[in-house]
């Protein structure tokens, strides 16, 4: 099997949509050899900040000097780029040959066990691929939820984490901050430790209720550790970090947002666990020298090409709202346009709302998914916020007409789907993943 039809068979398993449970996966993971069973695993889950919570483990790991393998979805570019070992991508043969051996295994068991979907596939492969890279540890990233979620096959991991927890994919996961929490929190398992971020009431009650029974140390932000924002500076923003181990001060991080410190907080805690459990060459050292690197292409990514572009991928209300909140704490130029797009299920009453404190020009274009929001329809929403608002059909086009009609000491915003950013990054020829 080569790479176009790796790709095709993907493609046609697509349909499947997204099945949560486990079951089809075990006699699979059986052929495979259990490579979910062969190293340490960070776990994370939550409903913002995980990707990039998982982002900036990987680093701090790797500046310890461990073989890192990390999981994340959804791609922006790339498909390769859901598995990556210390930063480099699935090469193309490997990422073809794993799809052909996990077909073959898909159909000796679809009979018995039903057929495993898009998801599921590239999480197996992606624990089979940090399995023969001999990783030391690996990063995975939640899809979905957490309980039902293709990669909670993961039976001991060395650490669970839960980012910020907020309202989505309530049709799914429950219609209330508790029993979204309980279904993130399907991750914890019996004695591991959780790291989590300080959440609002229902949703720390929904993790303590499960937690409790399996004796799981619970490890809270503002309780067990903490960081302090010292601010924005060139490139990034400078945070210190505390907890009982000991201080660690003038900490930068090359993100904007102090969501972006939350996620740092998060990370650190969890490699000091790990690094009480056999990972002892994380030290403040190699702390400070991983999360000087984080690099996430799509959230609040600045390209300075000749004015500055923002790309970020929010694409609800509360991640617009950090967004508003990191472009105002970074961005000091009043003269901004904003490039838009979305998918037509998302709520666009609150993302509007965090935007007018952002710009009030805006340019409404198409996104690249046949669940793309109409143009004209979303800038109906703009217009009654009182937003200066036109429709530019194609994205490109959109793009072009605003950094023509922003002044060269402005800047221009691109947000609202992660579908629209990626497109907009590859137009802009920015291909910033090794391996590509």
């Amino acid at each position: 099997m080569n790479y176009c039809e790796a790709l095709d068979y993907l493609g046609s398993i697509r349909y499947l949509g997204s099945k949560l449970g486990l079951d089809r996966l075990y006699p699979i993971l059986s052929d495979l050899g259990n490579p979910h069973k062969a190293y340490p695993v960070v776990h994370i889950a939550g409903t913002k900040g995980k990707g990039s919570t998982s982002r900036m483990t990987s680093e701090i790991l790797q500046a310890s000097g461990y073989k890192v393998g990390l999981f994340t979805s959804p791609h922006l570019q790339n498909i390769r780029e859901r598995a990556q070992v210390n930063d480099l991508i699935i090469s193309t043969g490997e990422f073809s040959d794993l799809i052909e051996e996990i077909r073959i295994l898909n159909v000796k068991h679809e009979k018995e066990f039903g057929t495993a979907t898009f998801f599921e596939v590239i999480t197996l492969l992606s624990f089979t691929h940090f399995l023969r890279q001999k990783v030391d540890c690996a990063v995975f990233e939640v899809g979905l939820g957490g309980r039902l979620d293709a990669t909670n096959i993961v039976e001991k991991p060395a650490c669970t984490v839960i980012t910020s927890i907020s309202h989505d994919h309530m049709r799914i996961l429950g219609d209330t901050l508790g029993l979204i929490a309980k279904e993130k929190a399907g991750i914890l398992k019996h004695g591991v430790p959780l790291v989590t971020a300080k959440q609002r009431k229902q949703a720390i009650d929904g993790i303590i209720e499960v937690a409790t029974p399996l004796g799981i140390p619970i490890n809270r932000e503002s309780f067990d550790f903490n960081f302090t924002d010292r601010g924005p500076t060139d490139g990034g923003q400078l945070m210190d970090y505390s907890d009982e181990d000991g201080d660690i001060t003038d900490i930068f991080v090359p993100m904007m947002g102090v969501h972006q410190l939350q996620n740092a907080s998060l990370a650190i805690r969890a490699c000091r666990i790990l690094s009480r459990n056999g990972f002892d060459k994380v030290t403040p050292e190699a702390i400070k020298a991983g999360l000087s690197k984080v690099f996430w292409p799509g959230r609040m990514e600045s390209i300075k090409d000749g004015r500055l572009i923002i790309l970020d991928g929010a694409h609800n209300g509360r991640s617009a709202d950090a967004l508003a909140r990191a472009i105002n704490r970074h961005i000091k130029t009043p003269k901004r346009t904003i490039v838009v797009g979305m998918l037509k299920d998302k709520d666009t009453r609150r993302f509007i709302r965090a935007l007018s404190t952002v710009s009030c020009k805006v340019i409404v274009t198409s996104v690249d998914s046949p669940r793309s929001m109409h143009p004209e329809k979303l800038a109906k929403k703009f217009k009654q916020r009182c937003f200066d608002c036109e429709v530019v059909k194609n994205p490109v086009d959109a793009l072009i007409k605003a950094i023509d009609s922003t002044p060269d000491d402005g800047c221009v915003i691109v947000t609202g789907s992660l579908y629209l950013v990626a497109s907009l990054r590859t137009a802009l020829g920015r291909f910033n993943w090794n391996g590509i």
